[in-house]
């Protein structure tokens, strides 16, 4: 299949690609001879091996109920998910704050140092018999008390807390424990404001898609990311809208144009061809994954239906064989996007 980055495309007549690299490997431990021929699309592909026109169709093609229904698969090689591209929003203040405030480490150590604060502040409390320091003080024993444990919990002025040997070995942990629980707490509150972007959500959630499908998502026509979406969009959206909401595309340089002029939104494919796309696109930057299926989807060749089942046979031992031995994942890796 043309125009399939990565996995299989025609650059001035050379053959390439991952999938192309995995065909490769296997054609020769199964001792097979070939000829390249290039088929425009999916739904093009699909029809020629259905017909007998083609031996075997090579690409990262999704195993779906529907295409069983159609053509035979080969022993899957490698199994990918579903991935969103979007237009990256601008983060905002608040956007930080919100997701400092939903991060477990951050609520945990937060937590902690207060509520280690408020152990260690009783604890020297008992021991000195009162916060007696003149900065300590305060108008009642309460709002000594309180004084003593945020100084305590934020390490500011502790050495004030108390002068008697049990009192400075109290406060000596406190310190340590605090100064521990502050770094992971740093870290942590350091990474989200780097990485401003969140990890992907889950895609089959569908206020994720209604909004994603307010602003059109693009999608390869004919490919398994097209079916699903379709199929998820039913439960909420009419025959109209989705043909409004979920636009088709021919080619990748289209799919391209479409996403830089603003024409489409977002772009869903399987992950490894969306990060492909997205290094093309000239404000790459611009652009981020937020949401992707958990779940992932087997893909393998096509049959086509006059290829005969000693051949067929081959093909599967040595996909399973390279498999076994981690070279089809060798292959794979060399296409990935960093």
């Amino acid at each position: 299949m043309d125009d399939q980055v990565p996995c299989s495309e025609v650059v001035e007549d050379i053959y390439r690609g991952s999938a192309v690299d995995v065909w490769q490997e296997v054609a020769s431990k199964a001792n097979v001879q070939y000829l390249f021929k290039a088929v425009p699309s999916t739904d093009a592909g699909i029809q020629e091996a259905m017909r007998g026109n083609l031996d075997l169709l090579v690409s990262c093609l999704s195993i779906t109920p529907s295409r069983l229904q159609k053509v035979e698969f080969s022993t899957p090689y490698t199994e990918d998910r579903l991935a969103l591209l979007t237009r990256r929003k601008e983060t905002s203040f608040l956007d930080i704050v919100r997701r400092l405030s939903s991060n477990l480490v951050i609520r945990q150590t937060t937590a902690l140092l207060l509520l280690g604060g408020l152990l260690f502040a009783v604890i020297l409390w008992l021991l000195s018999k009162e916060f007696q320091h003149r900065d300590i003080v305060g108008g009642n024993k309460r709002q000594t008390f309180f004084k003593g444990w945020m100084m305590l919990a934020m390490g500011t002025g502790i050495y004030k807390m108390g002068t008697a040997p049990p009192s400075m070995a109290v406060i000596a942990l406190s310190n340590f424990i605090r100064l521990v629980i502050t770094a992971i707490f740093v870290a942590a509150t350091t990474s989200l404001v780097i990485n401003a972007s969140e990890e992907p959500s889950d895609l089959t959630e569908s206020d994720i898609l209604k909004r994603a499908l307010v602003s059109k998502v693009g999608v390869d026509k004919g490919s398994f990311a097209a079916a699903w979406i379709d199929r998820k969009a039913d439960a909420f959206l009419s025959d109209h809208n989705q043909r409004d909401m979920i636009v088709r595309v021919d080619s990748s340089d289209d799919m391209l144009v479409q996403l830089e002029q603003g024409k489409i939104n977002s772009f869903l494919a399987e992950r490894n061809r969306v990060m492909a796309l997205q290094n093309k696109l000239k404000n790459s930057k611009d652009f981020e994954i937020v949401a992707q299926t958990f779940f992932r989807t087997p893909q393998a060749f096509v049959f086509g239906a006059k290829l005969d089942r000693k051949s067929q046979d081959a093909i599967n031992v040595a996909i399973s064989e390279l498999k076994f031995d981690g070279e089809v994942e060798s292959v794979l890796e060399r296409w990935k996007t960093p």
